[in-house]
């Protein structure tokens, strides 16, 4: 695969990205950016062909969907003819670069860079623009709500065990269009690559280790083959790595793992509510219980707490038979759905 030098520098303004790049070129290719701050991590893009390409267009083919963002699949086609703008030509586009290469990485306090680049032809011309941005480690804490007083509320769900609730979740979450992140263990990943995909071509996936074990009872080194075996089993079974985000096994923490899932560029994340879905009937859990732990600690950035499987004892899958009720209830409260990497 080739590689793409590049160099990140936070802008001011807008919170976008600056990104610059050694780009390959033809003989007498003029080479120039064109940016859109209308994107929080910001975009560039750079013409390869001496004839160029508007910004406008590239503008107009993001804006409407025939270049997408994170994706791996080849898109291409004419866009529909809008009212009052010029109609692109026939585009192919797919990413050539999963990741920015580390070749200039930034510093250890900068954070995380992280982003693709894709490249789009049609018969005469050719460009490439990357997207990125700087994730920024949260260092030795675990928050349990989303910085905001705005009324937002995070649905997370733990992959851990298997994956029974995994078709009532997701029927749930795309009938209603809510969003919903997903912290998934890499042995579900293993077990379960074709719902690793099709939840990772939907929604963010982040960290919940390799085999959901205890990391408070294993060596340092352990708990980092945990955390870096998990993003390379997600990446391996969906095609993209984990977002960098985290989560403990049990909640089960303490400053030196903590310490290692920080270096190893990860921010823990914790809930504000546990459902208890998990727990099942034979521990006296309802879908009425779980909804009403949901909705009790109702306030702006709440994190729920639910599952993905189902609790061995009975087979149940409460949080799942509970969800479309949980989420037209905070609907019906005036708050609306966020992913967490949409505050980290």
């Amino acid at each position: 695969m080739r590689r793409l030098r590049v160099a990140a520098v936070v802008a001011l303004g807008c919170g976008t990205l600056a990104l610059a790049a050694l780009l390959p070129s033809s003989a007498g290719a003029r080479t120039a950016f064109c940016s859109d701050s209308r994107l929080s991590d910001g975009i560039r893009a750079s013409h390869e062909s001496a004839s160029g390409v508007n910004c406008s267009v590239v503008h107009q083919l993001i804006a409407e969907a025939w270049v997408w963002r994170w994706g791996k699949v080849m898109w291409g086609g004419t866009p529909p003819q809008i009212p009052g703008r010029s109609q692109p030509q026939w585009w192919s586009c797919r990413e050539v670069v999963d990741d920015f290469p580390d070749a200039n990485p930034p510093s250890r306090g900068s954070g995380v860079l992280e982003g693709s680049v894709t490249q789009c032809r049609s018969r005469y011309k050719t460009f490439q623009f990357m997207e990125g941005r700087i994730h920024r480690v949260i260092g030795g804490q675990i928050p349990d709500r989303l910085p905001t007083k705005q009324r937002v509320v995070a649905l997370t769900f733990d992959a851990g065990g298997n994956d029974a609730g995994a078709p009532k979740i997701f029927t749930a979450l795309g009938s209603a269009k809510a969003k919903g992140t997903f912290f998934m263990t890499g042995r579900f990943a293993q077990l379960y690559p074709r719902w690793a995909r099709r939840i990772a071509a939907r929604y963010p996936i982040a960290n919940h280790t390799f085999d959901h074990r205890d990391l408070t009872t294993l060596t340092l080194a352990e708990v980092r083959n945990e955390v870096l075996s998990a993003s390379s089993s997600i990446d391996k079974a969906t095609g993209r790595p984990p977002i960098r985000l985290f989560r403990f096994p049990y909640g089960s923490s303490n400053g030196a793992t903590l310490g290692v899932v920080n270096n190893v560029g990860y921010s823990a994340v914790g809930w504000t509510v546990d459902t208890l879905g998990w727990e099942g009937t034979v521990m006296g859990q309802s879908v009425g219980s779980v909804t009403s732990r949901a909705l009790g600690h109702l306030e702006p950035g709440e994190i729920i707490l639910m599952h993905v499987g189902s609790v061995a004892a009975d087979n149940s899958t409460l949080d799942a038979d509970a969800l479309p009720g949980i989420i037209s209830a905070i609907r019906a409260r005036g708050y609306h759905f966020v992913t967490l990497n949409q505050f980290w």
